[in-house]
């Protein structure tokens, strides 16, 4: 793993569920939750991760809101570009692969954790 991302807290958003998402997960690696950018700053955020090279075959987490997610998956390169993360959606994971040719793969995964959770 190389490193947690989550969504800034602002004094528009006072939200902290993005980084609590990730504390125990970030507990349990050792690493620290990073919140360098608000949500609607994704495009820097995924220059940030695109171009660090320690991060070049490794495993970025990053937990954001909703309402900004797609656009996120976009500036990271997403392909096919995603539909836009419904509101009452609270189980699925978007991962993104490089391909052989550098080109990030997207997966839209059911977590199928709860009774009741997407099975598609």
């Amino acid at each position: 793993m190389a490193a947690l991302y989550a969504t800034q807290v602002t004094k528009h958003d006072h939200s902290q569920r993005t980084s609590e998402t990730l504390v125990p997960l970030a507990r349990d690696l050792g690493l620290p939750v990073q919140r360098p950018y608000d949500a609607k700053e994704y495009v820097a955020l995924a220059r940030q991760v695109l171009g660090q090279r320690a991060y070049k075959g490794k495993t970025v987490i990053i937990c954001w809101v909703h309402h900004d997610i797609t656009e996120l998956a976009m500036a990271l390169g997403a392909q096919p570009p995603p539909a836009p993360w419904k509101d009452k959606t609270f189980d699925r994971l978007w991962v993104l692969k490089p391909d052989a040719h550098g080109a990030a793969v997207f997966e839209d995964v059911p977590q199928r954790l709860l009774p009741g959770d997407s099975k598609h």
